[in-house]
């Protein structure tokens, strides 16, 4: 009997403290495995149509129209313009995505969320994309934002889109390492673009939250 006591007092201190890779993982993944799947649809099948297209406003058009359904696509890309304080003359490759301040306005995330996200997008601001060691470090700073979020109340007004944010961050960055989009100077500006329409779409309800970062993250692939 004695023999026992010690490998399950062992047990007992080590056995039930949760690593990191034991804690539940983002309950949003769902929404970025959906965004890389759908946008590498949206690319592959529409590739020949956007290299026939030469303007960056009738590409943009394009695109939304492409990545919506129902007719939606227009009205998505008026009010995703509005929202990052474009003019409907601009395309969404001219938003600032690497400025940490502005995304966090646009979105406008309660205490504590917004004490978690908006470092977090400083963060991987300062990440040099490109390389399989990169993404190693962008994969750690967006899962330790996650376990944070995770710890905060669920029901907090605010956390789908953080949490959905994260999620397309991730999935995105792993995307466009493959097909070579991080690999351009600005490399952010693509990833972020997806991860700020999952996060705007989330905000209205969740419903358009793929298709408005799937053409965002498309429109600036193409015109960035």
């Amino acid at each position: 009997m004695k023999n026992l006591i010690l490998p399950l007092f062992v047990l007992l201190l080590f056995g039930c403290e949760k690593t990191e890779e034991q804690l539940p993982g983002n309950p949003y993944n769902y929404v970025g495995e959906a965004h890389n799947e759908q946008l590498h649809q949206l690319r592959t099948e529409h590739r020949a149509a956007l290299d026939g297209i030469d303007a960056p406003l009738e590409v943009e058009a394009y695109i939304f129209q492409a990545a919506f359904e129902e007719g939606i696509g227009m009205q998505a890309l008026r009010g995703t313009k509005e929202r990052l304080g474009l003019t409907q003359e601009q395309t969404l490759a001219q938003a600032n995505y690497a400025n940490a301040s502005t995304l966090c306005d646009v979105f406008d995330f309660p205490q504590p969320l917004a004490d978690i996200i908006c470092p977090t997008i400083g963060r991987l601001l300062a990440i040099e994309g490109g390389t399989q060691a990169a993404q190693k470090e962008i994969e750690q700073v967006i899962r330790e934002a996650e376990v944070k979020l995770m710890s905060a109340q669920e029901d907090q007004e605010g956390y789908p889109a953080a949490m959905a944010f994260l999620a397309t961050a991730r999935h995105s960055s792993q995307y466009w390492l493959q097909h070579r989009a991080n690999g351009k100077p600005k490399w952010w500006q693509v990833v972020l673009a997806d991860a700020a329409g999952a996060g705007i779409g989330f905000l209205g309800g969740g419903g358009t939250a793929v298709p408005l970062a799937v053409g965002m993250s498309t429109v600036v692939a193409e015109l960035e």
